[in-house]
């Protein structure tokens, strides 16, 4: 084989590279925007029974202990996580929330998006919201709430 059909097959391999790093980063996305998802979905399930008054903090500490219990391989629900959904959740259920989105975000309720693609909540206000919210991943959500002191929205 002479080095000429040798860098015809690097540009193949090349591509064929190129196509499995593209899949599995649209894999990891997939991943996130589900997790996203399902800590809104938790976060908001728990928030309101707190709110309500339905639970305490002893709940959610069965809670956590009935999903260790429940299933061994659920891992990132123990007590301090199931309260930082709750936070992820009450931070950004407000709606005044929406306003702060980018227009793309905000125009996604009809449109599939090349960015994000999942399985949509009920609420257009929430589809909205998660959109823009499973652009990053969860550990970095969790840094931002972690960050911040005051939760008020100000437009600038």
């Amino acid at each position: 084989m002479n080095q000429m059909e040798e860098s015809n097959y690097e540009s193949q391999f090349e591509e064929i590279r190129s196509l499995i790093e593209f899949r599995r980063n649209r894999a990891f996305q997939a991943v996130n925007n589900e997790l996203i998802i399902s800590n809104w979905e938790v976060g908001r399930y728990v928030s309101e029974k707190l709110r309500f008054a339905k639970w305490g903090s002893k709940i959610v500490d069965m809670l956590a202990t009935f999903l260790k219990q429940a299933d061994a391989t659920l891992k990132g629900y123990d007590r301090r996580a199931i309260y930082r959904m709750v936070q992820f959740y009450d931070t950004y259920c407000q709606p005044e929330f929406v306003v702060f989105l980018p227009p793309q975000i905000q125009m996604i309720e009809n449109k599939t998006s090349e960015i994000v693609v999942f399985q949509t909540p009920q609420f257009r206000a929430e589809n909205k919201i998660l959109a823009f919210l499973s652009l990053i991943n969860w550990t970095s959500h969790l840094k931002i709430l972690s960050g911040c002191t005051n939760v008020k929205l100000t437009m600038k």
